[in-house]
């Protein structure tokens, strides 16, 4: 039991490295809740800024990487055609504005299929930059 205890303590306990939460804080001085999870070696902080959804991704020394507004009524229709033509059992499941640290813009377009989900990324025109796969374990397949 107490090792229980002390597991919990330990996880709840984690905080923002100070680095990283100077970093969020000099960003977005108006936000006082947040959640945020450690992914690898960055840190990704999710929460409201004017009612938008919001995610920022920090390296471990505080550098902001990228920014992610939540954003699935807006996509450019070569977008929905492109994911039509790509695969007809899709569904967008979120679609994202992502603003990488140079002040680029794209779309992270979340999709979810029978067999598999998808990340696409496009670019603000709605052109097809990339995409990844993540095949669904056996257990997770949908059957519509």
């Amino acid at each position: 039991m107490k090792t229980l205890l002390m597991i919990c303590m330990i996880y709840f306990s984690q905080e923002l490295p100070g680095n990283v939460k100077k970093s969020f804080e000099n960003m977005y001085p108006e936000i006082s809740e947040h959640s945020f999870q450690k992914n690898g070696d960055k840190y990704e902080i999710d929460f409201m800024n004017d009612s938008e959804f919001t995610i920022a991704v920090f390296s471990s020394k505080g550098k902001l990487i990228l920014t992610k507004v939540l954003d699935n009524t807006d996509l450019p229709s070569s977008v929905y055609k492109e994911l039509d033509e790509y695969k007809k059992d899709i569904q967008i499941h979120r679609a994202f504005i992502v603003e990488d640290a140079e002040g680029q813009e794209y779309y992270e377009v979340h999709c979810e299929g029978n067999e598999s989900e998808w990340i696409f990324n496009f670019s603000i025109d709605g052109e097809l930059i990339n995409h990844k796969e993540f095949p669904l374990e056996e257990d997770e397949v949908i059957d519509y």
